[in-house]
């Protein structure tokens, strides 16, 4: 197990394995109880579904979609790169799900096969990336504000620079420097349409896309062909300017687009097929 990996009970989950406590009840919070991947019409999944898993993290969405049926589970393909949370998603499937009905993979989705290095922030993994996040988190703590974040994440410290003022300088420093604390991980990446032929998927119910910035290369590696083997697609997207690109790409496939905001300036992509 990675020695970043840690575990404690969540609800309504239970034990989790994890790496860093607050993300962890804040995508929970997303998942579980804001709903934020279902979409209007929630996710009506039959009940032998397919569902792929990009960007799995520590495996809550997938857990999400096996609480959803208490028989027939759907097989979720699984897909993490980064070890620490690769670890804690074996774990965690190992620990709430049939090992036959979540199939894990550690190595990312991406335009092509290769070698390529991603950065893993360690206080904020869920924000690792394969691109250099460190300006886009500098401004997160800036717009968020160093005292409102420890208030949130260490209230002990919180109170401790509102009774020393004189202490929220340094501590703003502090906090900036844990942020954007990263160490560079070489993973290997393949794309969706070589795993549709590996595994002989004749379809995709879902195919849910949460990768930091690397959602548009995860399309481009899907052949004509295979994208219409997929029924729904949810994706979130981390900036304005993104969107339009993914929009296009799924319009032009035949896909009905929905956007909806989410957590600070991320929206959700909702994506389907007329019936």
């Amino acid at each position: 197990m990675h020695p970043l990996v840690q575990t404690a009970s969540f609800p309504p989950i239970g034990k989790l394995f994890y790496i860093n406590k607050k993300e962890t009840r804040a995508i929970i919070e997303e998942i579980w109880r804001n709903k934020i991947f279902d979409g209007d019409d929630g996710l009506e999944l039959p009940p032998d579904a397919v569902v792929v898993d990009a960007g799995a993290h520590v495996g809550l969405f997938s857990l999400y979609i096996q609480s959803l049926r208490a028989e027939r589970k759907p097989i979720i393909y699984a897909f993490e790169p980064m070890p620490a949370q690769f670890d804690a998603l074996q774990a965690n499937v190992k620990a709430h799900a049939a090992a036959s009905q979540v199939r894990l993979f550690n190595f990312g989705l991406s335009d092509g096969e290769r070698q390529a290095r991603l950065y893993f922030y360690r206080n904020v993994p869920a924000l690792s990336s394969v691109e250099d996040r460190d300006a886009e988190l500098h401004a997160m703590v800036e717009r968020q504000g160093a005292m409102s974040l420890l208030r949130a994440y260490q209230p002990a410290v919180y109170l401790i620079c509102r009774l020393l003022p004189f202490l929220q300088p340094l501590i703003s420093k502090k906090i900036m420097e844990s942020t954007v604390q990263k160490e560079a991980v070489t993973c290997r990446l393949k794309t969706l349409s070589q795993i549709i032929a590996e595994q002989k998927l004749d379809r995709i119910d879902l195919l849910k896309i949460d990768v930091e910035k690397s959602e548009l290369p995860i399309l481009k590696g899907i052949t004509e062909s295979d994208f219409a083997k997929i029924r729904r697609i949810v994706i979130e997207v981390h900036a304005p300017e993104e969107r339009e690109p993914i929009t296009s790409l799924l319009e032009a496939r035949g896909f009905r687009v929905q956007v909806k905001p989410a957590l600070d300036q991320y929206q959700i992509l909702y994506a389907s097929k007329p019936m």
